[in-house]
């Protein structure tokens, strides 16, 4: 896990925390992309309960960094809701989850509005595109970066139960890891 010492910069305590975050979402990635390769379900589903455990374990030692470290405490929000946002399911893109981590609002804008050109170009099904354009924009939402009217309607119509709670809710943040069954 995040060696917790008093002699790590914060800005070196959250590169690690970035590291560790990225390295446990792409392993719930992997998990999700190679589940037919693995001999059963029954396997499948003991590999990614083991890496929400991890994920767990990870966010709370978000919660002890954010109890000890004033400096870090808006950067450890967004890190716990980007483990609460996987360990749920609430998006399916790796990258957006990163990028939301990273609270980098115009790095998620170049992506929505790289995926509304894959989308008039047609690399990318209406299905996709509607998927991934919720994500983003709900992440938007979430970050408080001003959204279009526009955006708000289609966020409104394409919203999954998930995304609104993930938008609403801190207290749905604060116990989505506790739920998680051992």
């Amino acid at each position: 896990m995040i060696p917790m010492t008093n002699n790590n910069p914060p800005e070196l305590l959250k590169q690690q925390i970035q590291q560790q975050l990225s390295r446990l979402l792409k392993q719930l990635q992997d998990v999700e992309n190679d589940k037919e390769m693995l001999d059963s379900e029954e396997e499948y589903l003991e590999i990614k309960k083991e890496t929400l455990q991890q994920m767990k374990e990870f966010q709370n030692t978000l919660d002890q960094i954010g109890k000890n470290d004033e400096l870090l405490r808006d950067d450890i929000k967004s890190f716990r809701m980007a483990v609460r946002a996987a360990c749920v399911e609430t998006f399916k893109t790796l990258e957006i989850i990163q990028m939301f981590a990273q609270q980098n609002t115009n790095q998620i804008k170049e992506k929505l509005s790289s995926l509304e050109t894959s989308f008039r170009l047609h690399k990318i099904s209406e299905q996709e595109y509607i998927s991934q354009k919720t994500e983003i924009l709900g992440v938007l939402q979430k970050l408080n970066s001003p959204l279009t009217n526009e955006q708000e309607q289609f966020l409104k119509k394409h919203m999954n139960s998930k995304l609104k709670e993930f938008i609403g809710s801190d207290e749905f943040e604060k116990n989505i890891l506790s739920n998680i069954k051992n």
